[in-house]
């Protein structure tokens, strides 16, 4: 057998394979339309769009309220475990007068977490 007849063979199988594969992805076409049919004409709501639905809003909690001498214990354990100069500092940042009663009350929380994340 020629080269060129060799050729020309192997060029008739590759246009069969190709025919094949042509026939098997219209096949598989055909058979996702199928299914697919078989999924939307039994839920007839399928074609809506779903009502969004809505999340439930996580409540933040209320701050926690700390008394004047919460705060002081919290501002005492600060300075004992070597933050002396950062407890001071938070008070002078919180209140007017530089001390610990010149400061509202409302500041409370604020100056606790910070002080907690000084402490850690």
């Amino acid at each position: 057998m020629s080269k060129m007849s060799e050729l020309a063979t192997a060029l008739d199988e590759m246009t069969e394979v190709g025919r094949t594969l042509i026939t098997c992805g219209e096949n598989l076409l055909k058979a996702a339309a199928h299914v697919r049919d078989c999924f939307t004409e039994d839920t007839p709501a399928a074609a809506e769009e779903p009502a969004p639905v809505a999340e439930p809003v996580a409540e933040t909690p209320a701050p926690k309220a700390y008394t004047k001498e919460e705060v002081r214990a919290i501002l005492a354990d600060l300075s004992q475990n070597g933050f002396r100069n950062e407890a001071k500092t938070l008070v002078r940042k919180y209140s007017d007068g530089g001390s610990l009663t010149d400061i509202d009350p409302a500041k409370y929380p604020d100056l606790v977490a910070e002080a907690e994340a000084l402490h850690g």
